[in-house]
């Protein structure tokens, strides 16, 4: 349902949205300063690295602007529904000015409180453990029971969420690890619009479903309607983040284990730090992300949401083939070589950058 009250009210301050100098560098490097850079609040990093990355691959940059509204701003509904409504809607923005709306999407991310509970729910769904039991009992359940789950506002949100996941289907939302399962995402949808949540969200929510395999967009509902139980519990936590530097407007942080530049430096890193040679590179820059690229300058939090993020963690490093010992002293020598993390990457950025110009 395209909701023209949502996106009529940004078009004064889209008109108004200036255009800055492209970030150097190629589409990954781009993509992933742009999404580090609205994690932290860094408005003009994430503005330019918006504007090469909508240069370089339009369909990527708008995919990327919508998977970071749910992955890092998830407890935020209006920013998640602003967002949301706006990438599924080509037609508006190619009248507004596409680049534009990319913009001021992208200042407005930034400018939210953060959050990043939709994909620590899907990390910890998937990959726990302590939820296979759960996964393989759900994996076998009808449909009546899953809906009735979903419908079930006492229920934990885990349950909740794996049951709307199953109802979608694993062919809708694949998995590595989780027992295929065809779904009726047509009956997930007509659920999820009996929910009691905002239907602006609702909507959003379901116009993204058919483009992206993560289903984060399907938690997007079950999520805000546990967040609002918190109550009283809830606060925002502001936590100043170091000023991260960078090689001719490039952050440092751009360089991790999704481009060739940051698995490299990585690489390097370990063959200087001997320490580091019994982890694999993947191992290695998923502590990286949690130590530098997953922070957030600005988030709402309660218990149940630090215990999600706590959880996701420890799941995301036992999928990584890590155990709770192991992972904890990955990230104290992570942590005791910043500084030569820092060298490394400066290094290698001066080198991709003058082979760029030549």
């Amino acid at each position: 349902m395209f909701t023209p009250e949502i996106l009529s009210s940004l078009e004064t301050s889209i008109a108004e949205t200036k255009i800055p100098q492209p970030m150097l560098g190629d589409k990954w490097l781009v993509s992933s300063c742009l999404q580090k850079s609205l994690r932290r609040g860094c408005i003009e990093a994430a503005l330019r690295a918006a504007a090469s990355l909508w240069q370089q691959d339009r369909q990527n940059f708008w995919r990327r602007l919508h998977v970071a509204a749910m992955e890092d701003c998830s407890a935020d509904a209006t920013t998640v529904t602003t967002v949301l409504t706006a990438t599924a809607n080509s037609a508006w923005r190619k009248r507004c000015g596409d680049l534009q709306v990319g913009l001021y999407l992208t200042r407005l991310l930034c400018e939210s409180v953060k959050s990043r509970a939709a994909d620590e729910l899907y990390l910890l769904l998937e990959r726990s453990s302590t939820h296979k039991a759960l996964r393989e009992q759900f994996a076998q359940a009808d449909d009546a029971f899953l809906i009735e789950c979903m419908l079930d506002e006492d229920s934990l949100l885990t349950h909740r969420a794996l049951a709307a996941w199953y109802l979608c289907g694993t062919q809708k939302f694949p998995s590595d690890v989780m027992s295929p399962r065809k779904g009726n995402p047509d009956v997930a949808k007509q659920v999820l619009r009996t929910l009691n949540a905002p239907s602006d969200l609702v909507e959003a929510s379901i116009s993204v479903m058919g483009r992206t395999g993560w289903p984060l967009s399907i938690f997007q509902p079950l999520l805000w309607q546990a967040v609002q139980k918190q109550g009283d519990q809830l606060q925002v936590v502001h936590e100043p983040i170091k000023p991260c530097p960078d090689v001719e407007g490039i952050p440092l942080f751009g360089c991790d284990q999704y481009t060739r530049i940051g698995q490299s430096c990585f690489r390097q890193l370990q063959r200087a730090v001997p320490a580091l040679k019994r982890f694999s590179t993947k191992q290695v820059g998923l502590a990286v992300f949690y130590g530098e690229g997953g922070l957030l300058d600005r988030y709402i939090t309660s218990p149940l949401l630090a215990e999600l993020r706590q959880e996701a963690e420890k799941a995301d490093a036992e999928y990584a083939g890590l155990c709770l010992f192991s992972y904890g002293d990955l990230r104290d020598c992570l942590a005791a070589n910043a500084q030569t993390l820092a060298d490394i990457r400066t290094e290698q950025l001066h080198r991709y950058l003058n082979g760029a110009a030549a």
